[in-house]
């Protein structure tokens, strides 16, 4: 099993995960990462605390995968009240980049 650490990126603040977890597949860590970055991206986008969130997920020192989350508003009918910003974000674009 190897160690990885998730690592927070909103908006260009870190929250760095001191402590990591013991994974043993690729799958497990790509699924850890998109599930964590989700469910931070969804409350930071309500509050509008975040435009972006970022999982920098390390293997030891070295970058293992790179998960982005960020609001998609394009094709998304614009109304008033509350729930316009929610189905705003009830869409988000993720990209993610693995290592070489």
């Amino acid at each position: 099993m190897s160690r990885f650490h998730f690592h927070i990126v909103e908006d260009g603040r870190v929250i760095t995960d001191e402590e990591g977890q013991e994974l043993t597949e690729r799958d497990a860590v790509r699924r850890e990462a998109v599930e964590a970055g989700a469910s931070i991206a969804r409350d930071a986008f309500i509050r509008g605390s975040a435009s972006q969130v970022i999982v920098d997920v390390r293997k030891g020192d070295e970058l293992f995968l790179k998960v982005s989350i960020f609001p998609h508003s394009r094709g998304v009918k614009r109304t008033s009240g509350p729930g316009a910003f929610a189905r705003t974000v009830s869409r988000p674009i993720l990209r993610q980049t693995w290592a070489p």
